[in-house]
């Protein structure tokens, strides 16, 4: 790390705050705040070091003890403003890019409410509905974390609506465990901020998720607060 160059020592540690282990390049861009082409050549470089292991042509993944040393390294030489800054970006990213995704699956369904992201931030978008859903598949595990990390740092409107943007494609994929824990979390962070409508929203698709599991009475809690939070909005 010390011999690195200054931008991809600085990419480096920046990276080790990403939620997950694993990333694509153009999180990685985000997180870094710098032109994908550009975020490729930095993570070649941490490539070529073994500060990072290359799993196919877009992602790259962190040894799990490079992992900790990286968030070390950005908590010992990066700013605090800096560090926020990235976090709450690659978060935002997240957000929009699943809620791009649930437009592609459902073009005529109600869409996230969002605000506009910063203009050098540049979520992804898809073409169609497989590509919208391949996504959601190869990020589980990040969205998942980013949901989590969300909640934990304050950004509670981003921690409802990641999972409010990934209804449709659990709806479709049925990953249990994971739709239930995004969603668990998302309605906590919505009652955090007293957002009626984001906690009916959860509670509604995890009414759902406890149905197809015949978990009826579950089910009926949920689907019941769901309804009162709906009449009071």
């Amino acid at each position: 790390y010390k011999t690195l160059p200054v931008d991809a020592a600085r990419a480096f540690r920046l990276l080790g705050l990403h939620p997950g282990a694993e990333f694509s390049t153009a999180a990685a861009a985000a997180l870094i705040q710098t032109p994908t082409r550009r975020a490729r050549r930095l993570l070649d470089v941490l490539t070529g070091h073994h500060l990072l292991t290359r799993i196919s042509r877009d992602r790259h993944r962190f040894h799990d003890l490079l992992h900790v040393y990286a968030k070390e390294c950005a908590e010992a030489d990066e700013p605090v403003v800096s560090r926020t800054t990235a976090v709450r970006r690659i978060i935002t990213w997240y957000l929009h890019t699943a809620a791009a995704g649930h437009d592609a699956l459902a073009p005529h369904g109600r869409p996230v409410p969002l605000d506009p992201p910063d203009a050098d931030l540049e979520p992804l978008a898809f073409a169609n509905s497989r590509a919208a859903q391949t996504w959601c598949e190869a990020e589980l595990a990040n969205l998942v974390a980013a949901t989590r990390h969300a909640a934990e740092i304050g950004e509670f409107a981003a921690a409802w609506k990641i999972p409010a943007a990934l209804v449709i494609f659990f709806d479709i994929r049925k990953f249990w465990t994971e739709w239930i824990t995004t969603h668990t979390t998302g309605v906590a962070a919505a009652q955090r901020i007293d957002d009626h409508f984001g906690q009916a929203w959860l509670l509604t698709s995890l009414g759902d998720a406890y149905r197809d599991l015949r978990r009826f009475d579950e089910a009926l809690r949920c689907c019941l607060r769901a309804l009162a939070l709906h009449h009071e909005v």
